[in-house]
């Protein structure tokens, strides 16, 4: 069994764990805690494992249909600004992450691997399923977010801080742009 399927596997059951024990103890809002079947070292190993990079704006998000069955997920739709590594011609970019609201406004997320949100600039690492659907590579570690032209890992604590020569916590998007480009020769 290949890692993305192992990666998906470990979700679907924790989700499904903590599902029950929220709809038990009737919570508002429910943190999970995840842990990835593959954690990239650097910024070299995230994007040997991504098939596209893309930088672009959150137009909208929402809760996919879902029962007592299956896991809550959520689908964000990317407006495409730049594809920094890969091959993809659309204006836009549907993402699809573990988690959502429910039915009765309950907030369901993965602990350090927050929602997107309508509106916010990001850079995201990804991989495409074989069902044609796009995932965040490594989960939070694939994500990144651009606020006053900067770049900020998504997640908590700090995200994606991998090794000294790799900082990605706050830098300039300029920056970080740089610092991925030798990466890119490969795609």
């Amino acid at each position: 069994m290949n890692d993305k399927k192992k990666l998906i596997l470990s979700a679907i059951f924790l989700v499904i764990g903590v599902t029950a024990i929220s709809q038990y103890y009737n919570y508002s809002g429910v943190k999970m805690s995840a842990s990835w079947s593959t954690y990239y070292e650097s910024l070299t190993d995230l994007n040997n494992a991504s098939d596209i990079i893309v930088k672009g704006t959150v137009q909208s998000t929402r809760t996919l249909d879902y029962d007592e069955d299956t896991i809550i997920k959520s689908e964000h739709e990317i407006l495409v600004i730049d594809i920094l590594a890969g091959k993809y011609s659309e204006k836009t970019i549907k993402i699809i992450q573990t988690g959502g609201i429910t039915e009765e406004g309950d907030l369901i997320q993965m602990d350090g691997y927050p929602l997107l949100e309508k509106d916010q600039k990001v850079i995201v690492f990804l991989y495409e399923g074989k069902d044609g659907n796009y995932f965040f590579t490594g989960g939070p570690q694939g994500m990144y977010h651009i606020l006053d032209d900067n770049v900020y890992p998504f997640g908590e604590p700090a995200g994606n801080t991998f090794n000294a020569e790799q900082k990605t916590n706050g830098i300039p998007i300029e920056t970080f742009e740089k610092e991925i480009q030798p990466l890119l020769k490969n795609k």
